[in-house]
């Protein structure tokens, strides 16, 4: 199993969030997906990640959370693989 490429596993069309888009539409993706992860793109690629736990850390102030955008609070550096990696790979990584 382990040598399994990831491809045969992963999400061909995942659900992906705008940099721009706000905190509360993340929120509202987590949830009617039943999500974890959101794909940040801009033009059609990959330029961040935005986990359900970074959004947790912050609505815990309710303000920042009113005007805050995606872009404040992803991860600008997400690993990312090839396709054809092998799970084993991915837990490499």
């Amino acid at each position: 199993m382990r040598d399994l490429a990831i491809d045969r596993v992963m999400s061909t069309n995942p659900t992906t969030i705008g940099v721009d888009d706000d905190l509360t539409t993340a929120r509202v993706l987590f949830e009617s997906e039943g999500i974890h992860h959101l794909p940040v793109v801009m033009d059609g690629k990959l330029i961040g990640i935005l986990s359900s736990a970074d959004l947790l850390k912050h609505y815990g102030s309710a303000e920042s959370a009113i005007n805050a955008k995606v872009r404040d609070i992803m991860e600008v550096r997400p690993t990312v693989l090839d396709q054809r990696a092998t799970l084993r790979d991915a837990a490499a990584k």
